[in-house]
């Protein structure tokens, strides 16, 4: 921005100011060899839909809040995300149901099965 201003006449007498108001992202974190990534794969198999692949993403999401408590953390959910908040945003309704049936099962195993 400094140097696009340099070079015009009005933007050097009224340089540009920028901000960052919001936006502001930090990771979300589920250590190597978690058992959580395992656990919600195994749900989603469980309800017929396909396992996901662990992975890294370039976008922020409130996993940073959990993170930030010391909670492990991991994001899944239906349809592709970079169809995420933009004009058109969509859900497919039978990976909404896939989802869900895997989450609730996950819960499930996870208050009827003592812990380790």
């Amino acid at each position: 921005m400094a140097e696009a201003a340099v070079g015009d006449p009005w933007l050097r007498e009224h340089p540009p100011v920028v901000t960052w108001p919001g936006g502001a992202f930090a990771s979300g974190r589920l250590p190597a060899g978690h058992p959580r990534a395992d656990e919600v794969a195994d749900a989603a198999e469980a309800v017929g839909a396909v396992r996901p692949v662990a992975g890294g993403a370039p976008y922020g999401s409130d996993l940073r809040l959990y993170a930030a408590a010391g909670l492990p953390t991991l994001q899944y959910g239906p349809c592709d995300v970079r169809l995420a908040h933009s004009p058109r945003e969509s859900v497919d309704l039978g990976e909404l149901v896939k989802v869900t049936r895997a989450l609730c099962g996950l819960a499930v195993r996870r208050l009827t099965t003592p812990a380790p």
